[in-house]
């Protein structure tokens, strides 16, 4: 299985087996740009977060101020 970068818009609160969810967001490319919209089945104990100060555009990293 190969993994994907996801940008979250929506998580369902449909009832599905016990540690699964159903989430709606886009499959983002290697600079962080959507390029399918896309709803997936996923065990919420494989999901990890993405690296932190990426722009939601992938073109400059993210600042506190």
């Amino acid at each position: 299985m190969t993994p994907i970068r996801f940008r979250v818009i929506c998580v369902h609160d449909w009832q599905t087996y016990a540690g699964w969810v159903w989430i709606d967001g886009y499959e983002l490319d290697e600079v962080g740009d959507a390029l399918e919209r896309r709803s997936i089945f996923v065990q919420i104990s494989g999901l990890r977060p993405a690296a932190e100060g990426l722009a939601p555009d992938g073109d400059e990293p993210l600042s506190d101020g």
